[in-house]
């Protein structure tokens, strides 16, 4: 405190609970703008279905190698 002429202990007071008010808010703001994310979350799973049925261990082929592998004599399974 004695770099600074006329600073006082109720100024560095002052400042720090400024300081932490400033903290507090910003952290507040930062919490609250999480919400439109959750929100958007919660609703895309709420519209995914079937998942399970859809996780299968069949792999979809393009039509390029559908083609080709018909062209070789036909599909295994």
């Amino acid at each position: 405190m004695k770099k600074v002429p006329g600073i006082t202990p109720a100024v560095v007071e002052a400042a720090t609970m400024e300081s932490r008010w400033i903290y507090t808010r910003a952290y507040r703001i930062a919490w609250w703008s999480m919400i439109p994310f959750v929100v958007i979350a919660i609703a895309s799973l709420l519209f995914m279905r079937n998942v399970p049925e859809l996780m299968t261990e069949k792999v979809e082929a393009t039509v390029e190698r559908i083609k080709k592998k018909e062209e070789e004599g036909g599909e295994k399974q």
